[in-house]
């Protein structure tokens, strides 16, 4: 996309990069095969914040983690298991991934 953007003149031009994340379902055949576990899931994003920044910039102008989870969010639903945090107040839980990002 950036050389794309280069070759259209479009090189001081910033992008964003809306949803970004790794889930750790292991319950939904549709992403199982590719769940990270908690851990991995921390380090994958912190570490994908720290390529972006020494590789991206500044051309990257935002990159944003899906999901901060709704309340209502269950194992049923998929959307929880890309959470970095999980459902439920009071008291709220933080994945890994919520730690190491903060």
């Amino acid at each position: 996309m950036r050389a794309i953007m280069v070759d259209e003149g479009d090189a001081a031009k910033q992008i964003a990069i809306l949803e970004m994340g790794w889930t750790t379902d292991t319950v939904h055949p549709d992403y199982a095969w590719h769940a990270v576990t908690d851990e991995q899931q921390a380090e994958y994003l912190v570490g994908a914040y720290q390529w972006a920044a020494a590789h991206w910039r500044p051309w990257l102008g935002l990159m944003t983690t899906i999901y901060l989870s709704d309340f209502d969010w269950t194992p049923d639903d998929e959307e929880y298991w890309w959470a970095i945090d999980l459902p439920g107040f009071p008291p709220k839980t933080y994945r890994p991934a919520f730690v190491a990002l903060a």
